[in-house]
């Protein structure tokens, strides 16, 4: 028989074997990852994201087809989600959009903005921007159209009026007008 220190010796050294023999852990440990995520105030245009997109299409005024004798004739901003300019905020976010200008702002006396003959290049149809469907509240350059965003979509409605002169030519009239959305 065995005696104990010898038995207790070589289950010590049959131990130390074991765990020499097999890959174990050495400890156990535990941390932390922070993670952050920081929101900004944002806007989308007609559903397109303010900033992201390099030029933001904020739809077409179409004046139709009229004849050389027109008087006046009227256009409603059209943009892809309908009449209109469709902005979504975020909310509590104070938005600002303002009409900079046209192309052809030089020759649009008596009114603030002008088509250009795309054919001759020489020949202008002058038109105002209003705020109002009855064209009472003309829109003047660089003035504010001011909202704030609710998170939801939010419409603002642009209007045109055209003006007739003698002597205008047939052919298509086009401007191009430049917007700038703040936020």
């Amino acid at each position: 028989m065995k005696s104990l220190a010898s038995l207790l010796s070589g289950g010590v050294a049959a131990l130390a074997l074991a765990f020499a023999a097999a890959p174990g852990q050495a400890g156990t440990t535990t941390g932390f990852i922070d993670t952050t995520l920081v929101l900004m105030d944002s806007c989308a245009v007609n559903d397109s994201i303010a900033g992201s997109d390099a030029d933001i299409d904020f739809g077409t005024l179409d004046f139709g087809q009229a004849s050389t004798q027109f008087r006046r004739q009227d256009a409603v901003l059209v943009g892809s989600a309908g009449e209109g300019i469709m902005l979504r905020c975020s909310t509590g976010t104070s938005v600002s959009l303002k009409v900079l200008g046209g192309t052809n702002d030089a020759h649009g006396n008596p009114a603030q903005h002008a088509l250009v003959n795309a054919q001759t290049g020489s020949q202008y149809i002058p038109y105002d921007l209003y705020l109002d469907r009855a064209r009472t509240q003309v829109l003047p350059n660089n003035t504010a159209i001011s909202i704030v965003g609710n998170g939801s979509n939010q419409q603002i409605e642009l209007y045109a009026r055209a003006f007739g002169a003698p002597g205008i030519s047939t052919g298509i009239y086009t401007d191009v007008l430049t917007l700038q959305l703040e936020f």
